[in-house]
């Protein structure tokens, strides 16, 4: 497996899934994984971090049993991401990327882990897009091969000589998902055309499952077994800052949230358009450095 498959903006669609606190064992994460990988016809699991070896699911569990907090395996052409607590191979995160057939794939994917009930929320995505989406360093863009309009990019403020440096203020982008943490669980104010909600999750966002309601013209909202509500925003993937205003309407619905006020250069501009309005925004505030 080449190096560059370890970034998840090189793989087409990717999915998420959050339990609600850190007491899914990986053991159990790695049986539903085995069983489904039986029906979509994946090989063994490779720990990336030693891809010459194969690696059983026992192992792998075993391997978790010490302090954790991120690792990867590639999985056929999927790449596996999994993350947890730091004590006793708990478990709080799971994201799996791969070929576009993984979004037709999504429903069954989640609801292997949605009969759980640490289930918190799960969503589907285009992996580029929402890569991009929470990318804090220029870097992202060239590395993607994509400009940087529609992007707010500001100057970080450092002496010479990296008084060049700065960074993407991803508060504006329609896509962000910023986490928030409790004292018992980590939740993200995701958005993507196929959100996935346990009842547990209502709560967090200050509403219940029986009094949440969806304007029609947003998406669809439907009841899929085991307390969880599905909601379809469009039937592809949100992959352009053209659906903003779609995406803004759904956080506002779900999460409470106001859209943030855009810059007037980036009200009415494409992300894959030129970037001059970013290159001006890097420089507008940055004060001439001293002789």
């Amino acid at each position: 497996m080449s190096q560059y498959t370890f970034s998840p903006m090189h793989y087409e669609a990717g999915i998420e899934i959050r339990f609600a606190g850190n007491n899914f064992l990986v053991k159990d994460i790695f049986a539903v994984l085995a069983a489904q990988a039986q029906q979509f016809c994946l090989p063994p699991l490779v720990k990336e971090q030693n891809s010459d070896a194969q690696f059983s699911l026992d192992y792998l569990a075993k391997s978790f049993e010490s302090d954790v907090g991120l690792d990867y395996f590639s999985w056929g052409d999927h790449l596996l991401i999994v993350s947890g607590g730091i004590a006793k191979a708990q478990f709080t995160r799971l994201c799996m990327y791969g070929p576009k057939r993984l979004l037709k794939q999504a429903d069954a994917w989640i609801g292997s882990f949605a009969n759980s009930l640490l289930f918190l929320q799960a969503y589907a995505f285009d992996g580029l897009f929402d890569s991009l989406q929470s990318a804090t360093h220029p870097v992202s863009y060239r590395v993607a091969k994509k400009n940087m309009d529609g992007v707010v990019v500001r100057n970080l403020g450092l002496p010479r000589p990296f008084h060049e440096e700065c960074e993407i203020d991803t508060s504006f982008n329609p896509g962000r998902r910023p986490v928030h943490r409790t004292d018992t669980l980590v939740w993200s104010e995701l958005i993507s055309a196929q959100m996935w909600f346990a009842e547990s999750f209502w709560p967090l966002a200050g509403k219940t499952k029986s009094s949440f309601s969806l304007d029609p013209k947003l998406g669809k909202v439907e009841d899929v077994g085991h307390g969880v509500l599905k909601i379809t925003a469009r039937d592809t993937p949100f992959d352009s800052d053209d659906q903003r205003e779609h995406m803004d309407a759904l956080r506002k619905a779900i999460y409470g949230v106001d859209p943030p006020m855009l810059p007037p250069e980036l009200q009415k501009r494409d992300w894959l358009g030129s970037a001059k309005a970013s290159v001006k925004r890097l420089f507008s505030d940055r004060k001439p450095a001293d002789s």
